[in-house]
């Protein structure tokens, strides 16, 4: 504001003017952006029981009677024919 410019405290409120200064939420890590992969793929592609397909979409989260997802449907991208993947917990 002492720069002449105004304020904008949302920057997700389309319907009024996205020029001004705020401040907004980043993925970060020591103070730089990170992406989204970076935030959280990184750690659990370490994992057994995680498997990233790529070149996909995802149609639909699957879930149980007490609302916990146990898998997704999914296209493979120029492919018409939908895959569903079900977890399998490891007790």
């Amino acid at each position: 504001a002492a720069a002449g410019l105004g304020t904008n405290d949302d920057f997700n409120d389309w319907s009024r003017p996205q020029t001004g200064v705020g401040r907004f939420q980043v993925s970060e890590v020591n103070g730089e952006r990170c992406s989204g992969a970076n935030a959280f793929l990184t750690k659990a592609m370490k994992r057994k029981n995680c498997r990233i397909r790529t070149g996909t979409m995802v149609r639909r989260i699957n879930f149980d009677q007490s609302k916990t997802a146990v898998g997704v449907s999914y296209d493979l991208v120029g492919d018409d024919t939908c895959t569903t993947f079900t977890a399998k917990l490891n007790p």
